[in-house]
């Protein structure tokens, strides 16, 4: 039996309400400034509910992610599955203040099959090179006052 392991865990302060912090996570419209994704959009209207799909576009390729957690303001989760790899990403929030939050970004990362468990330290390398500016992107955008 294989486990899931971190891959990323990062934290940033943000010199904005959790409120601004969670609709920057969560709307479609400012999420592929930080993601760096083409776009996204919830498979219906309904916005991040538990269940809900997250097609977002990279690429050229539109993928699925599912909305796995949800605590308005304080915590999301998005799980993506393709071929024997299964990521969980969440996005935990904590109000530091007035205009300050704190927001955590812990992505797990389970392998399923020989053939992935032996790709486990690349595609652990590859989410790390490709994600773990995340939030970094995310306070820039935020900050910027652009949203």
């Amino acid at each position: 039996m294989d486990r899931a392991h971190t891959v990323i865990n990062v934290e940033s302060t943000i010199e904005r309400p959790a409120r601004e912090v969670w609709h920057g996570l969560t709307s479609p419209e400012v999420m592929p400034k930080w993601m760096g994704v083409e776009s996204i959009r919830y498979e219906d209207a309904s916005g991040p509910s538990v269940g809900a799909t997250l097609l977002f576009t990279t690429r050229g390729k539109q993928r699925p992610s599912r909305v796995s957690e949800v605590q308005p303001e304080r915590v999301v989760a998005f799980e993506s599955v393709q071929g024997g790899v299964t990521a969980v990403y969440t996005y935990a929030l904590e109000q530091l203040g007035d205009n300050r939050t704190k927001v955590t970004l812990r992505a797990t990362c389970e392998t399923r099959g020989l053939g992935w468990r032996l790709l486990r330290p690349l595609i652990g390398y590859a989410i790390k090179s490709t994600d773990g500016g995340q939030l970094q992107k995310l306070k820039q955008v935020l900050e910027a006052d652009d949203t």
